[in-house]
């Protein structure tokens, strides 16, 4: 078990959206980008039982994220890996250019804008001229962008019909394509000298022309392959609505058609868009020339073999242990030896062409990866919740199928922002969601979710499992606590008609109502239960008693809203009777660093406070904590998570798209792993390797890496804040000599600091006490010159009234 990326999905309904090479190169458009995969290296799992009767974790299906490309603004709708094997590069195209790019640099060698007034619809890159791209348009043109000379040339085809839906370059004439149609035609057309010339149309499609294929073999008599070398036209393979057929591209008719079969499921998905419920995507096999693989209405995946005398005669690929498709597959594409697909469940599959059965199965994300929590009695099991209204159990257990992933999406109609296991009871998964509702599935049952009668107004952003405020007598099972609209409720999650408890105001009852309104952004409890912490938008953290509910302390380090606090466990791997970090608490948020705060005194028996409303002015305050990890300027941290096996590892995720991990025995930087973009919503420590992190965020992926294979930055372990919090190595009797003297370095250039500033603080004392003086002297002497001129005025008022008199 290594690296491994859950990508992005890929954009729907889209021809040509993804492309396969001969070198075992796959790629696909999400959005704006192309995902390329490396499947090469993969060994079939027959290959693999054949070679060893006990299967190591080295040698399982995996796939090699190789390149995400973010060269388009808009979202793609054609992606083309270069029919030569040798050469590495792609063309893609968004709806108004196409760009050529190198898969290993990432780099753009060229792009093309189109000019004409539609938009692109597919793409195709010529086997038979490696120097020529065609593209399809919704205005029933064709465009044929010359690599060589970098000219794009148009011909409008817009007499035949509207939109073309789909086009493919012949791979044994340079100037040959085929086109298909909205209205259900097919049309094979020569490209040469300037014009367009329409050779045969292929009609009698229903609907729709959704995928179009060549035979990648000359010849149209398949019973003599090989035999006649000047043989001409070619057998091509035309998918439309609940139809098959194949063609002579040379007679422009029609040899045999295949009835789509519905699959093995019989029910129909309501969700799934108007007009494309019977969505077919056909591949003429390059490795199997006699095979035309095509996709069924339910996720099976179907082939035929044209020597069979029965050409209606059609067989299914077998799962082979794999997640099967539960909804239509709308891509099918060739890649090496691997068949590669994609439906609407977003579920992608490999499948080994030889033996038509199932090599490896994974899922994708359509929006941002929210949360990510191990479960505690089953470690191997990973809950993800995503914006995609799903939320995804990652079996991690399984070695025969590493992409083994249940979707649970029944009664979830808003983002999954948080998710929290049971610590009890396996399988219930407590969630939360972007429209306030909290709920709690048994992951092991097919039962619907059980909701909470009581709603946030907004977002939720956590959820966790904890003692009941009020518990009934003689019970001790634990309710589901969730914090929105800045306050924290208690759910009844098994009487649904019962209503939620603030926790908020609970406190309240007993230290009194503050003078402002505190609002909470984070509860976490420790893992004993006996304390929780308290998050503020104000950059505080309140830790209380439980079950008095009586403050033990405040902590106030930060000055901005807490994303997150995170307990030290109190046993590990290293440490499993007592971990010497157990009353460690790290949190962070908005204001750019991680604060490690020790609370030994306070977890070992410190009385707590007891008086009404002065409770919060008498309560201990923290300003200073064991360190401080800074994550840089204008970052901000949106999850931590320990790890349960050596003592003192943090990882955590940055607004920056770097996940880190750090040492807090040391202060220092271990390791960093960049996501290629956006930002990190979730970070967590996998619980069966101590080498392996994961991570997820807006860029949709939920990534495992190792930290051994990440750079080692050593970054600055210090940070002035609030109160003249010191960052030092925090001391648990084994501080070496180097860590004492590096601590005592950052303490003598923190004090030369400190006296730069009284000294610059004296400075500006006295330039505003000679301020004042001058102020002052300046007052005075006009306040005198005033007086003169009143009392000179006076004196000749008299004066003059004395002379009238």
């Amino acid at each position: 078990m290594g690296d491994f990326v859950l990508p992005p999905s890929p954009n729907w309904f889209l021809p040509s959206v993804s492309s396969g090479s001969e070198s075992g190169l796959y790629a696909f458009g999400s959005k704006s980008e192309v995902v390329v995969y490396d499947i090469s290296s993969n060994k079939s799992k027959e290959d693999i039982s054949s070679q060893q009767t006990s299967v190591s974790s080295q040698d399982q299906p995996q796939l090699k994220f190789l390149a995400l490309y973010s060269g388009h603004n808009n979202k793609v709708v054609g992606v083309c890996l270069s029919p030569d094997p040798t050469q590495w590069t792609c063309c893609s195209c968004q709806e108004d250019i196409i760009q050529l790019w190198d898969v290993r640099s990432l780099v753009t060698i060229q792009e093309v804008s189109v000019e004409i007034k539609a938009k692109l619809t597919c793409l195709s890159w010529s086997a038979a001229d490696i120097d020529a791209v065609y593209a399809s348009s919704d205005k029933g043109s064709v465009l044929i962008w010359d690599l060589k000379s970098s000219t794009l040339s148009s011909y409008d085809l817009s007499r035949e019909n509207i939109m073309i839906m789909c086009i493919a370059a012949s791979p044994h004439h340079a100037n040959f394509a085929a086109v298909g149609y909205r209205t259900g035609m097919a049309a094979v057309v020569s490209f040469e000298n300037g014009r367009a010339l329409t050779l045969h149309r292929l009609r009698s499609q229903e609907a729709e022309i959704y995928s179009i294929s060549w035979c990648p073999v000359k010849g149209e008599d398949f019973t003599k392959w090989g035999q006649t070398p000047e043989e001409e036209g070619a057998l091509l393979a035309v998918a439309g609505r609940q139809c098959l057929r194949v063609w002579s591209s040379l007679r422009g008719k029609e040899i045999f058609s295949v009835k789509v079969h519905q699959g093995s499921v019989s029910r129909r998905e309501t969700n799934d868009p108007p007009g494309k419920k019977n969505w077919v995507d056909v591949i003429w096999s390059k490795q199997i020339p006699h095979h035309i693989i095509f996709s069924g209405f339910q996720g099976d995946l179907f082939y035929i073999d044209i020597r069979n005398e029965k050409k209606e005669y059609v067989e299914k690929f077998v799962l082979n242990g794999i997640n099967k498709h539960n909804r239509m597959i709308f891509n099918v594409v060739e890649a090496g030896e691997r068949m590669c697909t994609f439906a609407v469940d977003r579920t992608m599959a490999i499948w080994d062409n030889k033996s038509k059965s199932g090599h490896i199965s994974y899922t994708s994300f359509a929006g941002t990866v929210f949360c990510a929590r191990v479960s505690p009695l089953d470690p191997g099991r990973i809950a993800v919740g995503a914006g995609d209204n799903n939320i995804r159990i990652w079996n991690q257990n399984n070695k025969s199928n590493p992409g083994d992933i249940l979707h649970l999406h029944s009664g979830i109609r808003s983002k999954v922002t948080h998710v929290a296991w049971h610590p009890e009871k396996e399988g219930l998964l407590a969630y939360g969601l972007e429209d306030g509702s909290v709920g709690v599935y048994n992951t092991v049952s097919s039962k619907v979710p059980e909701l909470s009668g009581t709603f946030h107004a907004k977002t939720v952003y956590v959820v966790c499992w904890a003692p009941a405020l009020k518990a009934e007598r003689g019970s001790s099972e634990l309710q589901v606590y969730s914090v929105g609209d800045g306050t924290v409720l208690q759910h009844f999650i098994n009487q649904s008609k019962r209503e939620a408890v603030n926790l908020i105001e609970a406190i309240e009852g007993i230290a009194g109502k503050p003078d402002k309104p505190i609002i909470i952004s984070e509860l976490s409890w420790r893992f004993d239960y006996t304390v929780f912490a308290l998050g503020r938008v104000d950059g505080s953290v309140a830790v209380y008693a439980f079950p008095s509910l009586e403050l033990l302390c405040l902590i106030e380090i930060q000055t901005k809203l807490i994303n997150c606090v995170c307990w030290h466990p109190l046993t590990t791997v290293q440490s499993p009777t007592l971990s010497p970090y157990s009353t460690l608490v790290a949190f962070a948020g908005n204001d750019y660093c991680i604060s490690i705060v020790n609370l030994k005194d306070f977890l070992l028996g410190l009385k707590p406070v007891r008086k009404g409303e002065s409770a919060a002015k008498e309560a201990a305050h923290i300003t200073e904590g064991q360190g401080i990890l800074p994550v840089g300027k204008s970052n901000r941290v949106t999850d931590l998570s320990w790890s349960p096996h050596q003592d003192g590892l943090l990882a955590s995720a940055n607004y920056d798209g770097v996940a880190t991990v750090w040492d807090v025995r040391t202060m220092t930087q271990l390791a960093s792993y960049k996501h290629n973009h956006g930002r990190l919503m979730t970070v967590v420590w996998s619980h069966l390797d101590s080498d392996l992190v994961m991570s997820g965020g807006t860029d949709s992926t939920f990534r495992r890496w190792r930290v051994s294979a990440q750079p080692k930055e050593v970054g600055k372990n210090k940070k002035k804040r609030k109160g003249g919090a010191k960052a030092r190595a925090i001391d648990d009797g084994t501080k070496s000599e180097d860590t004492a003297s590096t601590s005592d370095m950052k303490e003598l250039v923190e004090l030369l600091k400190s006296k730069e500033k009284q000294l610059l603080a004296q400075v500006i004392v006295v330039v505003v006490v000679v301020l004042v003086v001058v102020v002052v002297v300046v007052l005075a002497v006009a306040l005198a010159l005033a007086a003169e001129v009143v009392v000179g005025g006076g004196g000749v008022a008299v004066g003059g009234g004395g002379g009238e008199l």
